[in-house]
């Protein structure tokens, strides 16, 4: 003998239509949502009690906000959810809702670079969440994200390349270790999808260091693969100059979520000429899974006042440089401002003067000379004076 389905609710359009998810139970009440319908067919957030009777409209979508909406999962007494349309880019948004229903916040909204049309719904592990994408990222198929549960930019975890997978349509799980577990829908090596795992606690990576020169304050910038900036201080690296071990101040850092870029500010410029070494210390960057840099990141750079096109000397060609720009302002390094007051001045050409006809690892340390116009090489003196005339 079958069992008897109840009816608890019907949609009318106007407060929902193709309920397409699944439902969430909290005491005696469900919560869900329509794909479709409510005030403009973008779809709803309804509630209904366990025992049946009228829906509840919380939230209904219109294109701004979202459209589409998918799975929910509750925490607390919120809803969290994802579109797989609309939002700011129309790719879709992740969002939450208060229980009680009203405007549905969106936490973010997708722009096709980390990710695009999310076909499932989001998991909550401590303050994040994580979720797919069935579109969009580096090649268009798909990416796993994580999301700070109050809202920001999506972090992308991984993206799939047809290899590994492709469209993932369903959520992620989290076991107790930091790994993500979940399916595509297409890809891999006979082409009808995978099983996936993802393990977050992977330690974050060093893409590239830089060492920005031009002008004050001087900074050694760091791209990770991943949102370290919550780990970062000051005090993560240390500058000393090679030689004698002389430490260089470090004054702040500056992190840019875009590039995932941490801009570390130095005291002092110009520099004493010479080669530095940077540390930047693996204990004190750690990624939004708890897990710390695998080793310390060491890297050189020099200073060399008068030294405008960075090739270790200072020579005449330096010279031409600081010719060219000479009693001009707002100016860089490479133009000639070797002493980062943003001027090319007598002071940038006393600079060069001591340098002049020296490289590193051999850098003079003689007093400046009595007349700006001694210090060139005989072969160059008759270039100098006409450049200087």
């Amino acid at each position: 003998m079958l069992a008897t389905l109840t009816t608890l609710a019907t949609f009318p359009f106007s407060n929902g239509s193709f309920p397409s998810s699944g439902l969430v139970l909290s005491g005696n009440t469900l919560y869900g949502t329509t794909s479709d319908g409510g005030a403009i067919n973008a779809g709803t957030v309804f509630s209904v009690p366990v025992g049946g009777g009228t829906l509840t409209t919380l939230a209904t979508f219109n294109n701004t906000n979202g459209r589409n909406p998918l799975d929910l999962i509750l925490s607390g007494n919120t809803l969290y959810g994802t579109t797989q349309q609309g939002g700011s880019n129309s790719r879709g948004t992740i969002f939450s809702l208060p229980i009680t229903g009203g405007e549905p916040s969106t936490l973010a909204a997708f722009n096709g670079t980390n990710g695009a049309i999310p076909v499932a719904g989001v998991t909550l592990t401590g303050n994040t969440l994580y979720g797919t994408t069935f579109s969009g990222g580096a090649f268009d198929l798909g990416t796993v994200y994580s999301l700070p549960s109050t809202g920001g930019e999506p972090t992308t975890l991984a993206t799939f390349n047809v290899d590994n997978g492709s469209g993932p349509a369903a959520a992620v799980i989290a076991d107790t270790d930091g790994k993500l577990y979940s399916t595509t829908a297409k890809g891999g090596a006979n082409q009808h999808g995978t099983v996936f795992k993802l393990d977050l606690r992977m330690p974050p990576i060093v893409v590239s260091d830089t060492f920005l020169f031009e002008t004050a304050p001087l900074r050694v910038v760091y791209r990770f693969d991943s949102d370290v900036s919550a780990s970062l201080s000051a005090s993560d690296i240390t500058v000393r100059r090679i030689a004698d071990n002389a430490p260089v101040a470090v004054t702040q850092v500056i992190w840019n979520a875009a590039l995932k870029e941490a801009m570390f500010s130095l005291v002092g410029a110009p520099l004493p000429d010479g080669d530095y070494r940077v540390t930047l210390n693996a204990t004190g960057v750690t990624n939004a899974a708890g897990t710390t840099l695998a080793a310390d990141r060491v890297t050189n750079f020099f200073a060399l006042g008068g030294d405008a096109n960075r090739d270790r000397s200072v020579n005449f060609n330096d010279l031409v440089n600081l010719v060219r720009n000479y009693n001009t302002t707002t100016r860089t390094f490479s133009d000639g401002d070797f002493n980062s007051d943003g001027n090319v001045n007598f002071s940038d050409l006393v600079i060069l003067a001591r340098n002049y006809n020296t490289s590193l690892p051999t850098a003079r340390t003689a007093a400046t000379p009595a007349s700006p116009r001694g210090f060139f090489a005989k072969s160059d003196q008759s270039l100098a004076d006409d450049l200087l005339a």
